[in-house]
């Protein structure tokens, strides 16, 4: 978890106020575990929290990423990915309902859909440039990884 506080908020802010920032970050990332000892850090949680932290500053920042750790991110955050994996085997018959040429396509490739799994680890925080717009398309989708569809369409 150390290692990735460490290598965070390059993107979100200074040189300046990086390690006050990533300080912070550590303070809501440990708060959320200590105070719900069921949930297991994943990497990528880090990336969650940092949005939070961002948007909305550390007391509300905190609150928020405890309820999305909670309510949205408690998959992720058991012992193992299996419920994880299981909900990504969604998305390409989600796919299918919205675009059947994209889904003959990828049926063909024989991908699977553990690519997007980042998706719904980060929610989307490596995929949405304006934290804002990430922050307020997360928090309407309990599962990013099948909203991302829907907000790749022109």
């Amino acid at each position: 978890m150390l290692r990735d506080i460490d290598r965070s908020l390059w993107a979100y802010c200074d040189d300046k106020n990086r390690d006050e920032k990533r300080k912070a970050l550590g303070r809501i990332m440990n708060a959320v575990l200590v105070d719900h000892p069921e949930l297991h850090y994943y990497q990528g949680f880090h990336d969650v929290c940092s949005v939070c932290l961002m948007v909305c500053h550390e007391p509300q920042g905190a609150a928020i990423a405890e309820a999305i750790a909670t309510r949205h991110l408690k998959d992720n955050m058991r012992p193992s990915f299996d419920v994880t994996l299981q909900v990504l085997s969604l998305l390409f018959p989600l796919v299918a309902l919205e675009d059947q040429e994209l889904f003959k396509h990828i049926d063909t490739s024989g991908v699977d859909p553990h690519f997007a799994i980042s998706w719904n680890l980060t929610w989307l925080s490596h995929n949405i440039d304006d934290l804002s717009q990430q922050h307020d398309s997360s928090t309407s989708s309990s599962r990013p990884a099948l909203l991302a569809p829907s907000m790749s369409q022109p």
